[in-house]
């Protein structure tokens, strides 16, 4: 595979002291080196690499317009060489058929399948004995052997009744245990023979287990993870922001990429480079400067907010510590499906829930990795299909290219920030 450099460019919003619209450039380098070290390939001195572009400009694919890019921040080579010393590894990046399927892949965390099951658990707890010890034949009791049950792999998931103890999945409000044992496996709880110390197993491989320590990481994770840090990120120019003035080719919802007057920027140095279009919505009344929405249902993104609508059910706000809840109730749950099948054990005395702990606000997505793997496939067609492509360049919008969140706060009717 040749050395590949992928150009993004991003719109940032409006400058509000010069009215000049914002850009970032991300880089997408994905490089292999013949020693497996940085020092024979071309992002040995990347800001010096990037030093030998003379002129920069935003290619508006409607009209064919150009408008002159001008840099913020040049990025800086003694940080580069700190960072990326000449014998960093550098591993060839996988192809296509070397990586995992996304449909592969567990499912994680349904945060408001686990929230309504948790809160759930403790409000049954709370209404029916509110101030006495819950005992063994208590029905959230039961509720938790059968979780402790089903993840111990008793038949049919449930566990014989024995000694006061009648843990079974078929139970009144099954519902809450089929949640708790699909949360407990998506935090890492699998089915196992229960042991007299936990029902915890080692989970099977995961498609990410082969990834290596922090102290032998291959160039391109580094990169990935310096992503994550902006201010690091565009002193090495692995991030390029820049200012153009806000034309009437821009305004509006266009379509643009970077590009040079000699066509894509580093094509004589690198075996292909790739400079998608950004699909764009440019009201510099409004201030607004961002990513369009794509067309069709279930995108994320409104005019670069997240959809938080009323009436999208896919989100939830909690301030439950899930995980954890998810692994106390789950070993509780082992106790008491242990009491009630091991005649060697301890019967169990009445006894309260665990303490729940908070921990701040958490905004999370159901089916998340579903929703991922579903737009990977559609966006996938969206570029094969009519005007998906713009010179063999697809056309992203905001879906595309989101990678995380940003909260903003305002006081009153003020700015918001972040």
């Amino acid at each position: 595979m040749p050395d590949t450099l992928t150009w993004t460019l991003l719109p940032n919003g409006i400058d509000p002291q010069s009215g000049r619209a914002k850009l970032s450039l991300v880089v997408h380098p994905a490089i292999s080196s013949v020693t497996g070290e940085l020092n024979d390939t071309p992002f040995s001195d990347w800001p010096a690499l990037l030093a030998g572009v003379d002129s920069w400009q935003v290619h508006i694919s409607e009209g064919e317009q150009f408008l002159p890019a001008q840099p913020v921040v040049v990025a800086d080579s003694t940080v580069w060489r700190n960072l990326f010393p000449l014998a960093s590894p550098v591993r060839t990046p996988p192809g296509p058929g070397d990586v995992a399927p996304l449909s592969a892949l567990s499912e994680p965390l349904d945060s408001a399948q686990a929230q309504a099951a948790v809160t759930g658990i403790y409000a049954s707890a709370l209404a029916t004995s509110p101030t006495a010890l819950i005992g063994p034949e208590h029905p959230v009791a039961r509720q938790l052997a059968g979780v402790g049950a089903a993840l111990a792999g008793s038949p049919g998931g449930k566990a014989e009744p024995a000694r006061g103890v009648a843990g079974d999945a078929g139970d009144a409000g099954d519902t809450a245990v089929r949640a708790l044992v699909d949360a407990a496996r998506a935090v890492g709880i699998r089915p196992g023979v229960a042991q007299k110390s936990s029902v915890v197993v080692p989970p099977a491989p995961a498609p990410l287990d082969g990834t290596g320590d922090v102290e032998h990481a291959d160039f391109h994770q580094v990169v990935t993870l310096l992503r994550d840090h902006p201010a690091v990120a565009r002193v090495l120019g692995i991030v390029i922001d820049f200012t153009v003035p806000v034309t009437q080719s821009l305004r509006g919802e266009k379509t643009i990429r970077i590009t040079t007057p000699t066509g894509p920027p580093m094509r004589a140095t690198f075996g292909r480079v790739d400079t998608p279009w950004s699909r764009t919505i440019c009201d510099p009344n409004a201030g607004v400067f961002t990513m369009a929405t794509r067309p069709g249902p279930g995108t994320e993104i409104i005019r670069g907010m997240v959809d938080l609508t009323p009436n999208n059910p896919k989100y939830v706000v909690s301030t439950v510590d899930l995980t954890g809840s998810v692994r106390q109730l789950a070993a509780q749950g082992a106790r008491l499906h242990r009491a009630g099948v091991d005649t060697s054990s301890t019967v169990p005395v009445p006894q309260g829930l665990p303490a729940r702990r908070d921990t701040g606000f958490t905004l999370a997505q159901s089916g998340r990795l579903t929703g991922s793997v579903k737009h990977a496939a559609e966006a996938q067609a969206r570029y094969d299909g009519p005007g998906g492509r713009i010179e063999d360049q697809p056309v992203l919008f905001a879906d595309d290219v989101t990678a995380g969140y940003r909260v903003d706060v305002r006081r009153g009717a003020g700015p918001f920030r972040c």
